[in-house]
């Protein structure tokens, strides 16, 4: 009775005030205005071509679809649970396995919940340290050449319960050899989860060529696929990867057109090799690069899985495999060396998009990243941040908090429909490879680019730090020392390694190389058990002399620094 009674006083408080309309609204908000145009003033076009009103009402979602639906629900546009929560990841850099091990011991007892496995530039070619060159290795990440190295990185990291990124490219399955060696060890086989995996057209698209090319590329991600499916449900193989596109300067709606595109390809190129959708759609994870633009990052996550539960459909999907995996990363075109502590403030805001928008994982990056390896201070930073996004501003206790707001739904719904026609644009050219060989791709990005470029060098647009609010006093950032006996040290491991005694290693390595499919997958990791390295690895499992795959325009990474000079 007393609800009943607050109710009806409510009603009554109500009644006695007009009720405001957006006619009353414009014609105030015009009256400030003096004499400028309202549409000039205050509407804006995005770079993806759509008008942002200065507000939105009720009558703007009339006819947006799914608002009835709830997180947790086909089409996921909500997303993907019914609650909101996601893992907290950070990329690992260190060069040789003890102190990978130490750093992730010490960020997984403040605050980790995923580990990035970043592997170095010798090991992502699958060459071992004693037959790379002196500069590629420890650059950049983790220096991999057998099992022992992997056992050391993860000493005392519970692979059933810690999740793993290690992203790799096209010579993917000697690094996943050896983690599923690990797990097959340690007994974990089952629970290993994360993802390993990589997507062949967007490494296509930036660096101009796949030298293994398309063919023993998607053979491989079939074969990882195919073992994942029958031996690890949750771990994620088939990657897409919308960050390449992002950062040589998409717009949010050709990102999503490209993302569509790839992951189009890659089910096509796996049920051409045997695997049903079935198996495809549950291994699949997207990998987005964020920006500063809140209420378009949003849009984006949300529209990006309303998107694929619609292709999941289109391939007779269930309401299971429809659900899309997205982790999200901090972007860094729009990063800075110049003033690199602004860069905490922009992460900040790409993380609160990118949760308010559901992600499922989040890498924040480190202030410094643009400049040197991330150092103590900056990886700290970049972890907290998440945390307290998560226990002190209680995002994690809300799911969808973005829903049913006028501004949002009405985005998500105009960029679904946009990057939905710019993907059949792409279909029509016959495919995302097509269009890359074409060019048809980057001339879009380009003109992007181009046009965000001319923003920033006339002051249409703001970058904190870079044309707007410099400092001059800058110093920058120091880098930290070279190890000059590091390459030293790892190839003569290697040689070491090579030359010791293993166990029937030829019969390992040459049922990997007769082996097809997951079982090609299973004949590696015994191989490595066995104590193969990662170069021998590769050897067995890809062509010695391979046809490789080109495109004439690759793209081209674009940073803010190198627009305003």
């Amino acid at each position: 009775m007393d609800q009943e009674n607050q109710h009806n006083s409510r009603e009554r408080l109500l009644a006695e005030f007009a009720p405001s309309s957006y006619a009353d609204w414009r014609r105030l908000v015009e009256r400030e205005l003096g004499d400028a145009v309202f549409e000039q003033a205050l509407v804006q076009r995005s770079v993806e071509g759509f008008e942002r009103q200065p507000i939105y009402t009720a009558a703007d979602l009339a006819m947006v679809p799914y608002l009835d639906r709830l997180p947790g629900q086909s089409p996921y546009l909500r997303g993907n649970r019914a609650h909101n929560s996601w893992a907290i990841c950070q990329a690992i850099t260190d060069a040789e396995p003890h102190q990978f091990n130490h750093t992730a011991r010490h960020d997984l007892a403040y605050g980790l919940t995923m580990l990035e496995i970043t592997l170095d530039a010798a090991s992502r070619i699958g060459r071992d340290a004693d037959h790379a060159e002196a500069a590629d290795v420890g650059r950049g990440g983790l220096s991999l050449i057998h099992l022992a190295d992997l056992e050391i990185a993860l000493d005392d990291i519970d692979l059933a319960h810690v999740p793993l990124r290690m992203p790799t490219n096209e010579i993917c399955l000697p690094p996943a050899a050896l983690l599923i060696a690990l797990a097959r060890r340690r007994g974990h086989t089952a629970a290993l989860h994360g993802s390993i995996g990589f997507d062949p057209l967007a490494t296509l698209a930036v660096a101009g060529m796949l030298q293994a090319g398309l063919t023993a590329s998607y053979d491989a991600l079939a074969a990882l696929t195919s073992w994942a499916h029958q031996n690890a449900p949750r771990l994620a193989t088939v990657i897409v990867d919308t960050g390449v596109y992002h950062e040589a300067g998409a717009d949010t709606a050709d990102e999503l057109a490209c993302g569509l595109a790839a992951a189009v390809a890659h089910v096509r190129a796996l049920m051409a090799r045997g695997l049903p959708f079935a198996s495809i759609a549950p291994h699949m994870e997207w990998q987005v690069a964020l920006d500063t633009q809140i209420f378009s990052e949003i849009a984006r996550l949300r529209a990006a899985r309303l998107l694929w539960a619609k292709v999941a459909a289109a391939f007779d999907g269930t309401a299971a495999t429809q659900r899309l995996r997205i982790h999200a990363r901090s972007g860094r075109r729009n990063k800075s060396r110049r003033d690199p502590y602004v860069n905490m403030l922009r992460a900040t805001l790409e993380a609160f998009a990118a949760v308010i928008g559901g992600c499922d994982s989040l890498t924040v990056a480190a202030f410094d990243e643009v400049a040197r390896e991330p150092q103590d201070l900056g990886r700290r930073v970049a972890r907290n941040t998440q945390i307290i996004l998560a226990r002190e501003s209680h995002l994690a206790d809300v799911a969808d908090a973005g829903g049913g707001a006028y501004a949002i739904e009405t985005l998500s719904d105009t960029l679904a429909r946009t990057a939905w026609q710019r993907f059949q644009a792409i279909e029509a050219a016959g495919g995302l490879q097509r269009a890359l060989e074409a060019g048809l791709v980057q001339q879009r990005i380009a003109a992007t680019a181009a046009s965000r470029a001319a923003d920033l060098q006339q002051g249409r647009s703001v970058r904190v730090g870079v044309n707007r609010f410099a400092d001059p006093q800058h110093e920058p950032l120091a880098a930290a020392p070279v190890d000059l006996q590091l390459t030293e040290r790892r190839a003569h491991h290697a040689h070491s390694v090579r030359h010791s005694m293993r166990h029937g290693l030829d019969g390992f390595l040459a049922l990997t190389r007769d082996q097809q499919g997951a079982e090609r997958v299973d004949a590696a990791a015994e191989a490595a058990i066995a104590g193969a390295t990662l170069g021998e690895l590769a050897a067995a499992l890809y062509p010695a002399h391979p046809v490789a795959s080109r495109i004439t325009t690759p793209l081209i990474p674009q940073g803010v620094d190198d627009v305003i000079t």
